[in-house]
């Protein structure tokens, strides 16, 4: 039931020149081709806990950044561990830092213990404000003919907004997107914009 760490380099355990791999099983978020800006859909999986965060990263971005862009992301406290893993033939072993993403879409963590993103307040505020600043967009309000169009219009509203969640570790879908502005929502409630907040999503739903 323990893990086996070695200390083996990547470049030994993996192949002279090769890439060390992350595991073979590909989930949805993870699987897609690369996004329209040139990142990459990532899924970062706690091998102790099996919760997950999905990102979006640069593939030329060290493995060190990313376990940066882990803790926070997760706003792990200072003194947290953040170990990405790559398997081999005697077990687990930590990728170096300087290696790059590269082709990798889903990466194995281990050290501190979590359980997923907790959505705080202050985190909440963060991810509307987003959600709004991206709705009021031009760009975005030419789109809203075909959202209302659709036999679903809220559901592909939210879908439509859904590329945001992975800058906050979610999954980017129309469920998930409803269920975080709802939960955000209400914890937000007792900050001086939350009467804004709740004006500005009902606006959009009804636009």
């Amino acid at each position: 039931g323990c893990l086996k760490f070695g200390c083996r380099l990547a470049g030994a355990a993996s192949g002279a020149g090769a890439t060390p791999s992350a595991g073979s099983a590909q989930p949805a978020w993870s699987s897609l081709a690369p996004l329209a800006d040139g990142m990459a859909p990532v899924v970062v999986r706690h091998m102790q806990t099996g919760a997950k965060l999905c990102l979006r990263l640069k593939p030329e971005v060290s493995m060190g950044e990313i376990r940066s862009k882990i803790a926070s992301v997760l706003g792990l406290p200072r003194g947290s561990s953040v170990r990405l893993l790559y398997q081999f033939s005697g077990g687990f072993a930590p990728f170096p830092d300087r290696q790059k993403l590269g082709e990798l879409r889903e990466l194995r963590c281990a050290g501190t213990a979590w359980d997923g993103v907790v959505l705080t307040a202050e985190r909440c505020e963060r991810l509307l404000r987003e959600v709004i600043a991206v709705s009021d967009a031009q760009a975005f309000r030419a789109t809203l003919g075909a959202v209302r169009a659709s036999p679903e219009p809220e559901t592909e509203l939210w879908g439509a907004l859904a590329h945001i969640l992975p800058d906050h570790g979610f999954e980017p879908t129309a469920e998930v997107m409803e269920e975080k502005i709802a939960d955000a929502l209400v914890k937000v409630e007792k900050l001086p914009d939350a009467a804004y907040f709740r004006e500005k999503i009902e606006a959009l739903k009804a636009a």
